[in-house]
């Protein structure tokens, strides 16, 4: 969690967020002792990713400066007992001052609940509870299995929603029309949450640490008085 979210700033972030990351991993060398990192299933990419691949490849590996997977395989490499868990773009919920947040704040600036082109890109979605039971069960994990081969899980309760379902739900809810817009750069500095394409498995997740989301969906909790 070194990772401030100054996305003003965000190769300084990055840089910190790295810094933590190698800190922390080098305090509990030589111990069995989890260290949990967070890292992202935002992405452009067209497939569904599962837990066995690796981040930071394709075009998002140029476009962000945060390297908190890379940094915390690098620690496994040196038999330190690292995890990795990957939240969804819309970690949703009361509080949520994330992606969706911004998304709706947007929309309400406008008066127009808007999405790119066709509106298929879709994101992944998991509740802030369900993800933080996750971050439990991971730490359990890693005090009970500090030699397992398993150590990167996707908090992801919604495997793809589309932009496009995101924008309906939200005019629906402030009562705005709905626009499809084709020029990214239309979107200003929050164009990248409108690209965003990352359909995201989390079965082994499941399967390995028994995880259930119980609440909330993405849709039902945008429409609720939380947002």
């Amino acid at each position: 969690m070194g990772f401030n979210n100054d996305f003003r700033h965000f190769f300084q972030a990055g840089a910190m967020d790295r810094r933590a990351i190698e800190t922390m991993g080098r305090a509990i060398s030589g111990t069995n002792k989890p260290l949990v990192v967070t890292y992202g299933t935002t992405g452009i990419r067209k497939h569904v990713e599962t837990e066995h691949e690796v981040a930071d490849t394709g075009l998002l590996k140029w476009l962000t400066p945060r390297k908190s997977e890379i940094v915390a395989r690098q620690l496994m490499a040196q038999n330190i007992n690292a995890f990795v868990v990957r939240l969804s773009p819309a970690v949703h919920g009361a509080g949520d001052m994330g992606f969706t947040r911004t998304v709706i704040e947007r929309a309400k600036k406008s008066h127009r609940a808007e999405y790119f082109g066709l509106g298929t890109h879709a994101w992944s979605a998991v509740h802030r509870l369900d993800a933080a039971h996750l971050f439990y069960l991971v730490t359990m994990y890693g005090l009970e299995h500090p030699t397992t081969n398993e150590r990167v899980f996707n908090a992801v309760a919604e495997e793809s929603i589309t932009i496009a379902a995101i924008a309906r739900t939200i005019s629906r809810k402030l009562n705005v029309p709905l626009k499809a817009k084709y020029n990214p750069l239309s979107f200003g500095d929050t164009a990248m949450l409108y690209l965003i394409n990352c359909p995201t498995s989390s079965q082994l997740t499941r399967q390995i640490l028994g995880w259930v989301p119980v609440q909330p969906d993405l849709l039902t909790d945008i429409s609720s008085s939380r947002y």
